[in-house]
């Protein structure tokens, strides 16, 4: 079973559109695993300093904006970029997906920027 983490900020369009994407393969491919760890923009830079210190990605500056994309194993996958071509269409065959500067992905972001906000007060 293929097990992947997509870790963004939540506000991210490009993170929007992976999310998409992953949740794409799940409609086909059900056995997959995909966990995303949408965060708050304050929050980022702390989380993906972590995350490359742990997973040792030494070559992602500590200004790095996002998203990336790991799997649970600790193999970098990359950006969001890499996530689509490389797993989506070019693994899983996924068809079809609107580029990033589709305006669904502004509102998707915004959205999840709701939703990590209210996730915050709770």
């Amino acid at each position: 079973m293929s097990s992947y983490i997509i870790a963004g900020k939540a506000d991210d369009p490009s993170f929007a559109r992976a999310e998409y994407a992953a949740k794409q393969v799940l409609a086909l491919y059900p056995n997959i695993f995909m966990r995303f760890e949408m965060k708050h923009p304050d929050e980022w830079r702390d989380f993906i300093n972590s995350i490359c210190r742990k997973y040792d990605f030494a070559h992602y500056p500590a200004d790095f904006s996002g998203p990336l994309v790991w799997t649970l194993e600790g193999s970098l996958i990359g950006g969001s970029a890499d996530f689509v071509q490389a797993v989506c269409l070019e693994k899983f065959g996924i068809k079809d997906l609107p580029s990033v500067s589709d305006p669904s992905f502004k509102h998707m972001a915004a959205d999840n920027l709701k939703q990590v906000k209210l996730d915050h007060h709770r």
